[in-house]
């Protein structure tokens, strides 16, 4: 071989050598990024467990008296054995009804939480719901289209309920426990996860020891970065 083709030689072998490494190094790249996606997953479904394991735990103290009702309205941090938990509780007693509330109060609710469009839509579903046209509707879900951040529905439900409570969760101000036919909604959410999961259930109190409580609602709340209700009214 001469001289200038064995030159050749080498600049085609390194070359190829180096298209080589990179691919090698593409594949390695994309299988670290599937990896963390699959522990991503498998995380966020561990944090759900846990959550899930949390809240029927807290629900079934709260049924039989183990432990008195949190202030309703407030954000409380509790331990579970894998997590940090952050929950609210609210009471549906003297919420506004969409099956039977005044459409304008019901307006007043939603526009000051959702776009102008999407508040829109709601309140057509609510009409609909009240003329007794809709569809069986079980959930906030069946009503705003599953569309709701986290924070929307956390502002939605402080004021707003689909149930008919028989009477308040507690006597009043100070310790005190669950009544018998009161019913709360509960919301929860992982803290200081990079996989964050919330949840919301609806709980009738039923009083009877044998089956002291039916979980009538029951959904995972998409998790959001927004903290707060804002004023989405007129955009």
């Amino acid at each position: 071989m001469r001289r200038y083709e064995d030159g050749y030689a080498t600049i085609a072998a390194t070359a190829l050598m180096s298209s080589l490494s990179l691919v090698a190094i593409g594949y390695t790249n994309l299988s670290l990024i599937k990896s963390r996606q699959v522990d991503a997953a498998a995380q966020s479904i561990l944090n759900e467990i846990a959550l899930e394991s949390w809240l029927l735990t807290h629900v079934t103290e709260l049924a039989e008296r183990r432990e008195p009702v949190a202030e309703t309205g407030v954000w409380h941090q509790a331990r579970s054995p894998s997590l940090n938990v952050e929950y609210l509780i609210s009471d549906e007693y003297n919420k506004l009804n969409l099956r039977s509330g005044d459409i304008d109060d019901i307006s007043n609710v939603v526009r000051k939480v959702l776009p102008q469009a999407q508040a829109r839509a709601a309140l057509d579903a609510v009409k609909k719901l009240q003329s007794g046209r809709a569809e069986e509707v079980q959930s906030f879900k069946d009503v705003f289209e599953n569309s709701l951040s986290s924070a929307q529905h956390q502002c939605l439900t402080d004021e707003l309920t689909l149930l008919y409570a028989q009477r308040s969760l507690s006597e009043g101000e100070g310790e005190s426990y669950i009544r018998d036919g009161s019913i709360g909604r509960i919301q929860a959410r992982t803290m200081d996860t990079t996989v964050p999961r919330s949840l919301s259930i609806v709980v009738l109190f039923t009083g009877d020891q044998s089956d002291p409580f039916w979980i009538l609602d029951w959904q995972s709340v998409p998790t959001s970065n927004v903290a707060e209700c804002r004023d989405h009214a007129g955009t």
